[in-house]
């Protein structure tokens, strides 16, 4: 296979190939890659079944046959991707492939998702939109209505046209993955309207932050909050990053053109500040407007929120005092006005 695909592609020069060209060949392209794609997170799948269990009576599992940790370890040996890529392929594996085990082979939890998958009709975003947003609310809904959300969703994807999305909004019409995601969520809330039940505390969705590896300077901030903590994220971005600042709008016009145009007294032009008899605005009323990037100003805001809170009588100690940041310099560094400081807590410099 890999000498076909070679071979197909040998001496293609993508610049030098026609407009139309290039779009058949960009779709023709996807279409393998999302074969390829299904055959992969199935194979994935299987692998990290058979190096998870110990199969034939007590013998090591595969992993351990192969002299690897576990089944991540495994993968990642012999396909070379990351640790990232190899749980996604195991977890959305575990949904849309055929399930092994004790007695015959069970079908996949979603069946249609792995159909579409298989075929190369759905790539891996959609599929593991549809598959993992409808495993929210597998527990709540009913068997019926989950099988018609994900024979729909899949429709969307494919833009098929079938009984079940007869007369729908956009049917016939294949959506991205990003558009699928807006339509997983009104589903979700069709099946589960109700929501989860406050006394389920182990369901309930905790918002959580936490920061990973220093790269370029910056330290990854990961996690994800509820919606009632976004909305009190986004009302106070809000509110700091509205503009304050009104139009005003100056006559052009001499005084002298201007002078009794609305019945009043005219102004001589010593009382004029302006030489062309226009109002002067005050520095006061000219606003600076800042243009960097949204992501910038949130990030500034947050600065600002921890800061107030830390000067706040309430807020928490460490060493019978309020929270700072202490920076250690040496001391020849400092002098020389070059060098590097580091702040408790904090590995980078």
């Amino acid at each position: 296979m890999n000498e076909l695909l070679a071979n197909a592609l040998e001496g293609l020069v993508f610049p030098l190939v026609a407009d139309d060209e290039s779009l058949a060949l960009l779709d023709g392209l996807e279409q393998i890659g999302r074969r390829l794609d299904g055959a992969r997170v199935a194979a994935t799948a299987e692998v990290a079944r058979r190096a998870d269990v110990e199969l034939y009576g007590g013998t090591a599992s595969l992993s351990k046959r192969m002299g690897c940790t576990g089944k991540l370890d495994l993968i990642m040996s012999v396909t070379h991707v990351s640790v990232r890529e190899v749980k996604r392929r195991i977890s959305l594996g575990a949904l849309t492939s055929v399930r092994s085990g004790v007695g015959p082979l069970r079908p996949a939890v979603f069946p249609t998702v792995s159909a579409a998958l298989a075929a190369g009709e759905i790539g891996v975003d959609s599929a593991e939109i549809i598959a993992k947003g409808l495993q929210e609310v597998i527990r709540q809904a009913d068997p019926s209505d989950l099988h018609l959300a994900e024979r729909v969703l899949v429709a969307n994807a494919t833009g098929a046209l079938n009984a079940d999305t007869a007369g729908l909004p956009g049917a016939g019409i294949a959506l991205p993955a990003d558009r699928m995601r807006v339509l997983v969520h009104e589903w979700q809330a069709r099946l589960d309207p109700d929501g989860i039940a406050p006394q389920e505390e182990a369901r309930e969705a905790k918002s959580s932050i936490s920061f990973g590896s220093f790269e370029r300077g910056l330290y990854r901030i990961f996690g994800g909050v509820t919606p009632d903590l976004r909305g009190e994220f986004e009302t106070y971005f809000a509110s700091r990053l509205s503009a304050r600042a009104t139009v005003k709008f100056l006559p052009t016009a001499g005084p002298a053109e201007l002078a009794g145009a609305d019945g009043s007294d005219v102004v001589p032009d010593t009382e004029l500040a302006g030489s062309d008899g226009a109002e002067v605005v005050p520095d006061t009323e000219v606003v600076d407007i800042d243009r960097r990037p949204g992501g910038e100003k949130r990030a500034d805001i947050l600065r600002d929120m921890v800061r107030e809170a830390a000067r706040d009588p309430k807020a928490g100690v460490m060493g019978g005092s309020a929270p700072t940041v202490t920076v250690h310099v040496n001391a020849v560094d400092l002098n020389a006005g070059r060098g590097v400081g580091w702040i408790d807590g904090v590995e980078a410099p």
